[in-house]
């Protein structure tokens, strides 16, 4: 008769958990995608089928008061792990290599607040999943989960800002 108590204290105890993990957070993204053309694959022995189709690149960034940790993310639908790298000054700027003279694209605004740099992990995840952030990356093009403390919250980007194709070499 014990163990019924104690199982109605758990059960409360982890609604109670899930229901403030993800409070919307105060973390404010920037996020840019690039079509990259693979080209044609090189012609061997009378191959020329051309190579993958586009692919793109994401640069994403997290813009927060206090230093966040980010657990995962959910671009264009779909999960990934995420690595974050610590931006030391702003702004971010981004400028085509391959494009002489072309104007460089500010990404992060200069700040004084902690910017992070959010870099996807080459497979997509489905593994710790949770609907409520499953549905709001359906409905936004990034939404990232975040540890801020001992609580989880989310942030979202309504859409992506598009920069200037590239071809890969």
């Amino acid at each position: 008769m014990k163990m019924k108590p104690l199982l109605i204290v758990l059960v409360m105890m982890t609604i109670s958990v899930l229901a403030s993990a993800q409070s919307k957070g105060t973390a404010k993204l920037y996020g840019y995608v690039q079509e990259v053309s693979g080209g044609k694959r090189p012609e061997i022995s009378g191959n020329t089928e051309p190579s993958r189709g586009p692919r793109k690149n994401y640069m994403l960034y997290a813009v927060s008061s206090t230093r966040i940790y980010p657990t995962s993310v959910w671009v264009e639908g779909v999960q990934y792990g995420v690595t974050p790298k610590t931006i030391s000054s702003t702004p971010v700027e981004y400028a085509d290599e391959n494009n002489i003279g072309s104007p460089k694209q500010t990404l992060v605004p200069s700040t004084k607040q902690k910017v992070v740099q959010l870099i996807l992990n080459s497979t997509p995840q489905q593994k710790g999943s949770t609907t409520k952030a499953a549905s709001l990356g359906k409905a936004n093009d990034v939404v990232l989960m975040y540890k801020l403390g001992d609580k989880y919250y989310y942030s979202l980007l309504k859409s992506l800002s598009s920069l200037e194709a590239a071809a890969m070499q």
